[in-house]
């Protein structure tokens, strides 16, 4: 009998740690998105499972568990490719357009040879790993490989994800990720939110949906509609934690694993770490993040950031990739910043910053308040989650007078800094670390071949119950 029971330990220990094969689909260019992406992938390839990975981002050292088809000079990269010239114009319509027009990259992708293979191969895999994000238009390898799925989100839920994992859309509550709302939001603004999502919800539909179903059954033939394919999602994996994006109704299918990028700190470079050991007064981080070059930024509020920054009493690390730069005591340009190391450093202040979700995570994460100037996407909305937490505050009306003002009282007001440790330590506070987290659950859907016993999907629109809704908000317009 213990000879039985030994040998059943075995077996179930054998098969929790067999090596499965998973294709992972990264097929987005920002290098923002794969850094949280990479984590996991590194984790998994850890673990001993065999990975081809689809990416613009392939390894410069893979090894024979580790197989890149890779996407480089196939479409335009967003690393480092985009223009600060249109500063904060980015509202819904526009950042849905940017979207629907981001799909048209996917269609190079198809012809690599590679990728072309692997549609026509013969290969087997135990799970998908993909984005969810813009376009479902690569879920025709979920028909090919008949295998479970799981989407991972680099940022809050986009619109159309919520009905997938069986979750309900609260407009009341919930934000819609493209605005710069807070919770709790206005009469006025739950009316204006509610058009929104349904909107955003409507253009996925009948605008991005149909683009990529024509792309997707160019290439992978007679599948199923996309639509389909998409409820057919084991779990969501996000990059949110409900300290920093309150207000969400959870699902079982919904996994947050927020931080997962987010490694202890290294030691910086010599003449960095004595940069910020002699800044006394402080230092103040300045970084529009991967994708803006910060050279776009026109000339005259170019020159308003120097004259403000130089009449600071604290230093200012400014990540600038390339073109010339003025010799100003205080402040140290960098082509490339360690973000996350320096924001550990006891000495900044501050983090003047663009919203984006990772490096929002890496200032929550060290308890350094944020100077938002957000762009598009989800960047409005991060920095309105943390503004309401009280460890942020976002800069729409920029000018010199406007800037100088914001930086002298989130530096000087205690409670920034306060809010920002608190909300730290409920970041961190969690039973295990994201990275863990994440690897179990991709394990579990493994183990378990999907999650067909979890809560299903809702029909897209279904769970706004959207006539009255409508009836409703336009009411509440009327008389507000």
């Amino acid at each position: 009998m213990k000879i039985n029971l030994v040998s059943l330990y075995i077996a179930l220990i054998v098969k929790m740690v067999s090596p499965a094969r998973i294709l992972a689909i990264f097929p987005f260019s920002a290098r923002s998105h794969f850094n949280m992406y990479e984590a996991l992938l590194d984790e998994l390839h850890a673990r001993g499972h065999h990975l081809t990975v689809i990416s613009h981002f392939p390894k410069k050292n893979a090894t024979a568990r580790y197989r890149d088809i890779s996407l480089v000079g196939e479409v335009k990269s967003l690393n480092a490719n985009m223009s600060l010239s249109d500063m904060n114009n980015f509202g819904l319509y526009d950042n849905l357009k940017l979207l629907n027009e981001q799909i048209d990259d996917y269609v190079p992708i198809f012809e690599v040879p590679e990728v072309n293979d692997l549609i026509n191969s013969n290969e087997s895999f135990d799970l998908i790993l993909t984005e969810i994000f813009n376009s479902d238009v690569f879920l025709g390898f979920v028909h090919k490989f008949r295998c479970p799925y799981i989407s991972i989100s680099p940022c809050p839920l986009m619109p159309w994800a919520y009905h997938r994992i069986g979750l309900p859309i609260r407009p009341s509550v919930k934000p819609i990720v493209f605005s710069d709302r807070s919770y709790p939001m206005s009469l006025l603004d739950i009316s204006r939110n509610t058009l929104d999502w349904i909107f955003a919800l409507c253009y996925y539909k009948y605008v991005m949906n149909p683009k990529s179903e024509k792309i997707a059954r160019k290439y992978f033939g007679d599948i199923p509609p996309l639509e389909e394919l998409a409820s057919r999602v084991s779990l969501i994996l996000t990059n949110t934690h409900s300290s920093l994006h309150p207000s969400m109704t959870l699902s079982n299918r919904l996994i947050e694993v927020g931080g997962i990028h987010i490694k202890p700190a290294k030691p910086l470079e010599s003449s960095l770490e004595q940069f910020l050991n002699d800044s006394e007064k402080g230092v103040i981080v300045f970084s529009m993040g991967s994708m803006f070059r910060a050279e776009t930024l026109p000339k005259e509020i170019f020159d308003m950031f120097l004259r403000t920054f130089s009449n600071l009493k604290q230093n200012v690390l400014w990540k600038w990739e390339s073109g010339t730069t003025p010799n100003i005591t205080n402040i140290r340009f960098m082509k490339w910043l360690p973000q996350r190391d320096v924001l550990a450093h006891r000495n900044v202040k501050l983090f003047i910053y663009h919203g984006g979700l990772l490096g929002t995570s890496e200032a929550i994460y060290c308890g350094v308040p944020i100077l938002g100037l957000p762009q598009f996407g989800d960047m409005g909305h991060n920095i309105a989650s943390i503004g309401e937490a009280g460890m942020a505050m976002s800069l729409k009306d920029l000018t010199e007078t406007s800037l100088t003002e914001a930086i002298t009282t989130m530096i000087e007001d205690p409670k920034y800094k306060e809010r920002a440790l608190e909300l730290s330590e409920l970041y961190r506070d969690r039973p295990e670390d994201p990275l863990t987290r994440a690897a179990y659950w991709v394990e579990y859907v493994i183990r378990h071949k999907g999650t067909k016993h979890f809560v299903q999907s809702l029909p897209l629109l279904e769970e706004l119950v959207i006539i009255p809704t409508i009836i409703i908000v336009i009411l509440i317009l009327i008389f507000c």
